[in-house]
């Protein structure tokens, strides 16, 4: 005579949602859930990631909660339970999200991924030190309605100082970026191209600080000598991006007056524009290498339109409007005034993408020089900017 198995005769489940508990560590949180028909069960232990963490008993009531608090490593958690009944009738809970603490080099450090019933990503909480939330994607992260997974380096860096620099770039699906390392290499030197796996002799230098707006940076502290960058953004479901910094670094130099080299190349890898700085910061000059000459002449109102790293000429007249692509690298601006004012200058005037009208930026550079004078931008401006010298 055969018997059937005892079915389970209570019903529990996780909240959907844990709580971060930053007051006991950075790493706990608070784990809840509820059970109805609960007087049938002796116990629930919890896991993570395979291991028990808590084990609840004392269950009387018919419908009631139940909590635990625990202190993870830092990692990925995937927390489950396994519920025993009286009976001795068993079945197993799957928490409704994916925990992640100890995170470092971010401006948060703990974060719940929620999932769906397929347990895909739908959502992300990131929390500070503190317990604040400092961002949350509500769009779907992976699956057919998540927005493609890139990252990417701004054009140019920042000079810090003879082996230092800030590096900068943007992500397009921040919310679901787990990391954004950054290694010092060529891509070809960091990632194998036949199969894209990590080469186990890439030199990784940290991971980047990732903004909620999707901006990234990262101050790049390295030896004298030639340097290249590779980031390398890893999603929360294991989606890899990869991308090789448009510029190169030649740091540490004695011997010059100069101390730091940055190297521009243009979109087939030649370089377009070098760079050199001196200890204090200044640039002590630069070269234009390859980069378009774009001559006026063509009358009043004439607009000149770089690309990157262009010689823009004007028609002399004092009417010329020289017009910088959005994310311009380092342009050359000449013959932009040649009137009889005795100071021909250029005023950098902007405007955020859909807001006009026009307003005045932050930073306006006078030449002062006699003869024929120029003008050479170097700049930062996000590709969130239009920019415009005009002469005055």
């Amino acid at each position: 005579m055969s018997t059937s198995p005892t079915m389970p005769a209570s019903t529990a489940s996780f909240d959907t949602s844990a709580t971060y508990e930053p007051t006991i560590s950075p790493s706990t949180v608070l784990i809840t859930g509820s059970a109805t028909n609960a007087g049938n069960i002796a116990s629930i232990d919890l896991y993570d990631n395979g291991n028990e963490i808590g084990l609840i008993t004392g269950f009387r009531t018919s419908n009631t909660g139940w909590s635990e608090t625990a202190t993870l490593s830092p990692g990925s958690h995937f927390i489950t339970a396994t519920v025993t009944e009286l009976s001795g009738a068993t079945y197993g809970v799957f928490a409704p999200y994916e925990l992640v603490t100890g995170i470092k080099n971010q401006p948060y450090i703990y974060q719940e991924r929620d999932e769906n019933g397929d347990h895909l990503v739908t959502s992300v909480s990131s929390y500070d030190a503190s317990g604040t939330l400092v961002s949350q994607s509500a769009v779907a992260v992976n699956g057919p309605s998540a927005a493609p997974f890139t990252v990417a380096f701004d054009p140019s860096t920042t000079f810090v100082g003879a082996t230092e620099a800030t590096i900068t770039g943007t992500t397009s699906a921040y919310g679901s970026a787990a990391t954004i390392e950054i290694y010092d290499g060529a891509e070809s030197s960091v990632i194998n191209p036949r199969t894209g796996a990590l080469l186990g002799s890439a030199l990784a230098l940290g991971y980047a600080t990732v903004g909620p707006d999707g901006t990234w940076s990262f101050d790049a502290n390295v030896s004298p000598g030639y340097h290249q960058f590779t980031a390398v953004a890893t999603s929360v479901t294991g989606q890899e991006s990869v991308a090789q910094s448009p510029f190169a670094l030649q740091t540490g130099i004695v011997g010059k007056p100069y101390v730091f080299e940055e190297i521009d190349h243009g979109s087939s890898g030649s370089v377009a524009a070098k760079t050199l700085y001196a200890a204090d910061g200044s640039i002590v000059s630069r070269s234009n290498g390859g980069g378009a000459t774009v001559n006026g002449g063509g009358g009043t109102g004439e607009v000149l339109q770089s690309q990157y790293n262009d010689v823009m000429t004007g028609d002399g007249t004092g009417s010329t409007t020289f017009l910088f692509r959005p994310g311009f690298g380092q342009d050359e601006i000449t013959n932009f005034n040649l009137t009889t004012r005795p100071n021909p200058m250029i005023s950098l005037v902007c405007r955020v993408r859909n807001s006009p009208p026009w307003r005045r930026c932050s930073t306006t550079s006078r030449q002062r020089s006699t003869g024929t004078p120029s003008f050479t931008w170097t700049g930062g401006i996000r590709s969130r900017w239009t920019a415009s010298p005009r002469q005055n």
